[in-house]
């Protein structure tokens, strides 16, 4: 065998264990994921309860001491739908109130004057460069997402007096 022909019967070899082919290294593909964020937040319905004039703006439960609007606010309760949209008017997040809370116990409110408190947590929320957010149909409140961001995804709605 000449020289030429054991380079090249060398050369068959090496290709043939490498399956014929020359192999070159690829790093996978990256993806990147966009953020999603989540919205925490608080309305606060600021009225009466225990109004000797029949006027109160919040009432409870009895039983479970939940509150809730009364008078004008009726719409303003547990499960009253949290809506969030962006610039473009796209709703971009749903979710409902939470069972409304008393600072107190109502033997313990000295006052007519009260608060009633509803939480609310809005999940997956992509960026946006605005949020609208809007509590039962009372009125869109705007946030940049500068901040939503300082104000680490949570905010405040108040209504009433």
């Amino acid at each position: 065998m000449t020289r030429r022909a054991t380079v090249t019967a060398a050369l068959a070899l090496a290709l043939g264990a490498c399956g014929g082919q020359a192999t070159h290294s690829k790093s996978a593909p990256t993806t990147t994921v966009a953020p999603i964020y989540t919205i925490t937040g608080t309305m606060a319905l600021h009225g009466t309860l225990f109004s000797l004039d029949n006027t109160d703006t919040i009432s409870y439960d009895q039983d479970t001491l939940a509150c809730f609007g009364t008078n004008g606010y009726d719409d303003i309760k547990e499960g009253a739908e949290v809506t969030v949209v962006n610039q473009d008017g796209k709703t971009i997040g749903n979710s409902v109130l939470n069972a409304g809370r008393l600072p107190n116990t109502p033997a313990n409110i000295n006052t007519h004057e009260t608060t009633c408190s509803f939480s609310f947590t809005v999940h997956d929320i992509p960026r946006a460069d605005f949020y609208k957010i809007e509590v039962a149909h009372r009125g869109q409140l705007t946030y940049s997402f500068s901040e939503m961001s300082s104000n680490n995804w949570s905010v405040e709605v108040s209504l009433g007096s």
